[in-house]
């Protein structure tokens, strides 16, 4: 398989080094610092497990991670941390409670995102015609995307930032 080795710079200074299993999963990480994360998964090879250490051996994160008969993830746990996620019957995020804080998410009936509410904060999501979203509304941000007749993402424009997006013609 044509997987990533190694990430280097300047003189040969190694940033990073990915190992896979043998199934193609990234199973470890290892920063140039010293720094090592390692991943488990379960039977069906979905994410069961992340732990991070320094160098010393001292554990930075450990997470494991538990999902439902659909592959959702529903509960992401490592001291301090307490994870939980609730989907519905076509597998859309309805609740995520993370640290304590609860965010829910409305959709419409052809599944785009409405409304994401988190304690007591509301963002509202705008689309056009085609479903592409064009904007995110809330007290704290404004965000308009802008795309091409390709449909391409040609801009984000924040009340005081802007991304442009340039493709090429492949």
């Amino acid at each position: 398989m044509d997987r990533l080795k190694q990430v280097s710079e300047g003189q040969g200074d190694i940033l990073a080094s990915y190992s896979y299993n043998p199934s193609g999963g990234l199973c470890r990480l290892q920063y140039g610092n010293g720094i090592q994360t390692e991943y488990g998964y379960n039977d069906s090879g979905t994410l069961s497990s992340l732990v991070t250490v320094t160098k010393q051996g001292q554990v930075l994160l450990n997470f494991d991670y538990a999902y439902d008969g659909n592959g959702n993830c529903i509960q992401k746990s490592g001291a301090p941390y307490q994870n939980t996620y609730t989907y519905d019957c076509m597998n859309r995020l309805l609740e995520a409670v993370q640290d304590g804080k609860t965010e829910k998410y409305t959709y419409d009936l052809a599944g785009k995102r409405l409304k994401k509410e988190s304690g007591r904060k509301t963002e509202i999501y705008e689309y056009n015609a085609k479903n592409q979203l064009t904007g995110i509304q809330s007290e704290e941000r404004t965000i308009q995307y802008h795309y091409d007749p390709q449909g391409n993402l040609l801009e984000e424009l924040g009340r005081t930032w802007k991304k442009r997006y340039a493709y090429d013609i492949y």
